[in-house]
């Protein structure tokens, strides 16, 4: 348990600065997009913050996977630590990861539903649920993080082409699921966790991190 705790230490220690930065920035834009956008359409404000967000957390978690697979990887080899413990304190770190942004993003459009009527803002019908809202928004950013985890390792292992090639389908494949939405407001505001059902989305993390871990049972140590 020692020792687990010290994996996870370094995990937190290695991406410590980057959350911060970017928890920051995430708050200065939704504080401009209601500024800004929000006056003209007020009922869309917190349906526009959560997309912003959902985008900008997807991005952070692409970077985070891609640091882990691609550099982590070799340099806790190198101190001496077994694949197992590796991948092991790598999930357990993505998992508290997805459940801590999405707590966090839960409270802050709890907070604006009760903050946006002072302002004359009618916060909408975007949440019914906090429970579910983060329930379903854990689900998502824990598959987006085993899908970029995935997608770091094919290309650590592989080469650029095979992780390339997923984002590719991963991309086309929102796309198409978007192509209902009637007007731009629903198109960004709809997102996996309005289209995915939490459960299958927790499926699919399952699958992609028995690929991993297959991935890097044999995976060779490189050094750049």
């Amino acid at each position: 348990m020692r020792t687990l705790r010290t994996q996870l230490t370094f995990h937190w220690h290695n991406h410590r600065k980057r959350l911060l930065w970017f928890g920051a920035i995430v708050l200065f834009l939704d504080f401009w997009l209601i500024a800004g956008y929000g006056i003209y359409e007020p009922q869309n404000a917190i349906a526009l913050v959560m997309n912003n967000n959902f985008a900008a957390i997807s991005i952070f978690i692409l970077l985070t996977a891609y640091i882990t697979a691609a550099s982590s990887f070799p340099l806790l080899m190198g101190l001496g630590w077994t694949r197992k413990q590796y991948y092991l304190s790598s999930l357990i770190y993505f998992a508290a990861f997805s459940i801590a942004v999405s707590l966090a993003q839960t409270l802050l459009i709890a907070a604006l539903r009760q903050l946006l009527p002072l302002i004359t803002f009618d916060p909408g019908t975007a949440v019914t649920s906090y429970g579910m809202l983060w329930y379903s928004q854990t689900a998502v950013f824990f598959l987006l993080a085993m899908l970029f985890f995935l997608t770091s390792t094919l290309m650590f292992r592989f080469g650029l082409f095979w992780g390339v090639g997923l984002i590719v389908v991963y991309i086309l494949s929102l796309d198409a699921l978007r192509t209902k939405n009637p007007t731009l407001i629903d198109a960004t505001a709809k997102t996996l966790v309005d289209i995915l059902p939490p459960h299958f989305a927790i499926a699919i993390s399952i699958a992609a991190a028995i690929i991993c871990w297959w991935l890097y049972r044999s995976a060779d140590v490189k050094s750049s």
